[in-house]
């Protein structure tokens, strides 16, 4: 996110808040699997696409996404 927030929600497991200098999505970077959650803007919000291809191959890049996505499923 470069301004705002949003919040990522996924059924039964609860809402996310992802605010500035924060990021979404990461299973299709790490897995190749699409978006399993829905995402509304909180307040005037504006991001940033990546296109997976374009981090997918650096290791400290995977590592990081990595990271939060298990912080994220020990929280849900």
């Amino acid at each position: 996110m470069k301004v705002g927030e949003v919040e990522r929600e996924r059924g039964a497991r609860g809402v996310l808040s992802v605010g500035v200098r924060e990021f979404f999505n990461e299973e299709n970077i790490l897995f190749d699997a699409p978006m399993q959650f829905e995402v509304r803007a909180t307040e005037e919000s504006s991001a940033c696409l990546i296109d997976a291809g374009i981090v997918a191959g650096i290791p400290v890049v995977r590592r990081k996404l990595f990271e939060t996505f298990l912080l994220r499923m020990q929280a849900s």
